[in-house]
Formats: C-alpha cells, sequence, structure tokens
C-alpha cells in the first residue's frame, strides 16, 4: 500500500512540475514574440 502512494505522490510532483515548466516557457514566448512584433 505504501510504495503505489508513494508512487501516485511522485506522479503528481512531476505532472506539476510539468506544468510549470510550459507554461513558463510559453510565457517565456508571448512575451518574446510580444517584443519582437513591437
Amino acid at each position: 500500500m505504501k510504495p503505489k502512494n508513494i508512487n501516485i505522490t511522485k506522479t503528481v510532483f512531476i505532472a506539476v512540475l510539468m506544468w510549470f515548466f510550459f507554461y513558463n516557457a510559453f510565457y517565456a514566448l508571448g512575451q518574446f514574440i510580444g517584443n519582437l512584433t513591437k
């Protein structure tokens, strides 16, 4: 029971990390394109 619980926590943690990374990457890309079109 315990290893499965840790695995779910690790999966959620990785999913949040991936979301945070992609959110920031797309935000930075949007800012960059916005500066180019100025």
